[in-house]
Order: structure tokens, then sequence, then C-alpha cells
């Protein structure tokens, strides 16, 4: 039989302005009815896999840090892709995904890894997956805002205030349409480690 692959659910697909990067995980079928997740991404499909298991400990301390448990909001999936040495908070299915290309932990190390992940988890928290068109304005906002929650997670778990900067060699020197310059970036990881009480304040506007 013919291992074609082909998209379905294509409806979960949506369409957002070039100021905010655009992806979205849908189901695709192959000849024999296996499904397998795939996130469309930047102009590709990348085929996810579940996360190895120090991907699993990150979002389950990350969490923890929080008091958060899969009853609580802590429901989300960590899957793995080589989605452009990047991550990126998304659904899959009707289930919260952190999706993780893991080529990055080898520049970045653990504790980068970590504040990555922590900050997609923001994005979940913050309920920023809940209207996919932004302005810039708006996406720079909750890119921040992602950024607080990453670094008052790190201080929640115990990392030195340094760690939380491990994150910035992926971050843009420049702003983007859809990101902040990283001097913005690393002074929202900071002050949401100086104070963690800002982290859950994108819960109040």
């Amino acid at each position: 039989m013919s291992s074609t692959k082909q998209v379905i659910c294509l409806a979960l697909f949506f369409v957002v302005p070039i100021q905010a990067s655009a992806e979205a995980c849908v189901m695709v079928v192959d000849s024999d009815g296996v499904q397998t997740p795939t996130l469309v991404y930047n102009g590709g499909l990348y085929t996810l896999e579940p996360a190895f298991e120090d991907y699993n400990y990150m979002l389950f301390d990350a969490c923890n840090a929080w008091g958060a448990t899969i009853e609580t909001g802590c429901d989300i999936y960590p899957m793995m892709g080589a989605i452009k040495w990047n991550a990126v908070a998304t659904i899959c299915d009707g289930n919260k995904v952190i999706v993780y290309d893991r080529r990055i932990s080898a520049n970045i190390g653990y504790e980068g890894a970590q504040a990555v992940i922590a900050h997609e988890l923001g994005h979940h928290f913050c309920n920023h997956l809940s209207v996919s068109s932004l302005d810039t304005d708006e996406s720079h906002k909750r890119e921040l805002e992602a950024d607080r929650f990453a670094g008052a997670t790190l201080r929640r778990i115990g990392f030195g205030r340094d760690a939380t900067l491990n994150i910035l060699p992926l971050l843009g020197e420049q702003p983007s349409l859809s990101h902040p310059a990283r001097t913005e970036r690393e002074v929202a990881l900071l002050a949401g480690w100086d104070d963690p009480t800002t982290g859950l304040a994108c819960l109040s506007r």
C-alpha cells in the first residue's frame, strides 16, 4: 500500500497576519490509518514525537513551581520536533502542547532549556493561545509576559538569577514583527526572577 500521507483536520489551521508566526498542530494520516501529530510552522510541516523524559521533567518541575497539577492547569503534552531550532506552545487535536526542538539544548544547556519550557508554559498559563490573530504590540506584550513567567518560574524552581539568561542566545537582537528585541526580553526575564509575583500578572489584564 502507498505510504503517501495526507493532512486531515485542516480546519485546525488558522490564518494569522504576518505580524505573528503562524503555527498549528494538525493530524496527518497515512494510507494505513496511522495518525501522526504534525506542526504547520513557518511554511513547513514538521513531524512531532513525544518528548524525551528529561523534557517531561522540566515541564513538570515548572508546573510544580506554581502548584499546578494535571487537574489544575498542567494538562500539557511535551513534544519534540526539528522546528527550525525553536519552541512553540500550540494546540494539537484539542490538547495543549509544547513543542521543543531538542537540538537547541546543546547550545543553551539544561538551565536554558528549562527557561524555554517555562516560557512556552507561560503562553499556556496566560491563555495567550485563545486569540490567534495579533498585531505587533499585542504580540510583543505576550512574549514579554511569557518571559516574566519564565524568569519567575526559574526562581521558584531554585535556579540562580544568571541561569535565567541562558536562554538569551536564542533570542534575536533586533525586534521582529512578532518578538521584542533581546534587551527588552532580558529585562522581562530578570524582572520575573526578581519579583516572581509578576509571573502571573498576565492574568489580570
